[in-house]
């Protein structure tokens, strides 16, 4: 089953969605708004028959664009982040681990 809506005019707008599968019991959900100055995003998904859950948060402005996601199954889970500057053009990343990796990269988008 899904579910979905959008609203827009000459400045900006606005959408949202919603999913169930009822054999898996998986669904998942999303919604965006945009306007002439940025935008957001932010999406997440569950699936009882594996235990696993995953998020996502992204955006944009003026300045850069910006996002992270998560996905954990169980006491697993891994998580990335990054920024981009408009400015400069550089890219930071992070990506962590229930194990306490941390990876960190900047340079060029």
């Amino acid at each position: 089953y899904g579910r979905s809506a959008a609203v827009y005019g000459p400045y900006g707008g606005m959408g949202a969605s919603a999913r169930y599968n009822p054999r898996t019991g998986t669904y998942s959900r999303s919604a965006s708004a945009w306007g002439p100055y940025g935008s957001r995003t932010v999406g997440e998904a569950y699936n009882p028959r594996t235990g696993t859950y995953a998020r996502t948060n992204q955006g944009s402005g003026v300045y850069g664009s910006w996002g992270s996601t998560s996905v954990q199954r169980g006491d697993d889970w891994a998580k990335t982040n990054r920024y981009t500057n408009n400015r400069t053009g550089n890219t930071t990343r992070t990506v962590r681990s229930d194990e306490g990796n941390a990876v960190m990269r900047r340079g060029g988008a």
